[in-house]
């Protein structure tokens, strides 16, 4: 089941970005110049051939002028994860989990560098964290 969903967000999210380039009458070519994002990659998206990752989502919705969730309904703003961290890390009742924040830099297709650049911490920190060796403290994360 959960395999024809995502399929079904991939084949929309495709229909998505044909109509908008479309609209704007640009080719893959130009997308791919505006975004950096190389022409076989814009051509992947463009086909339907797989899922965009959310950074290139956001690359390719700034360079056309459109929130991420007009191109891709699945759209989960990374603010989101930053925050949701941020909530469950000083809960005492909770014991933050290293499942849990592996699950989530996953889903957010963030690396660990971009994780601690977001929260202005050093990435020794969040490796710290995945290994429990450390509880993020929500008081000392600054958002990004």
């Amino acid at each position: 089941m959960k395999d024809k969903l995502k399929q079904s967000i991939i084949a929309i999210t495709s229909a998505n970005l044909k109509r908008i380039l479309y609209n704007q009458k640009l080719t893959q070519r130009d997308l791919a110049m505006l975004t950096g994002i190389s022409i076989p990659s814009i051509n992947r998206y463009y086909l339907g051939n797989g899922a965009i990752p959310q950074n290139n989502l956001v690359k390719i919705a700034k360079a056309l002028h459109v929130a991420p969730d007009e191109l891709d309904p699945s759209y989960q703003p990374t603010k989101d994860f930053l925050s949701q961290l941020a909530e469950k890390s000083d809960n005492p009742d909770l014991k933050f989990r290293t499942d849990y924040l592996k699950q989530l830099i996953q889903t957010s297709n963030l690396s660990v560098q971009e994780v601690a650049s977001r929260l202005n911490i050093k990435p020794i920190t969040v490796y710290k964290w995945l290994a429990g060796v450390k509880i993020p403290l929500a008081r000392k994360i600054q958002l990004n």
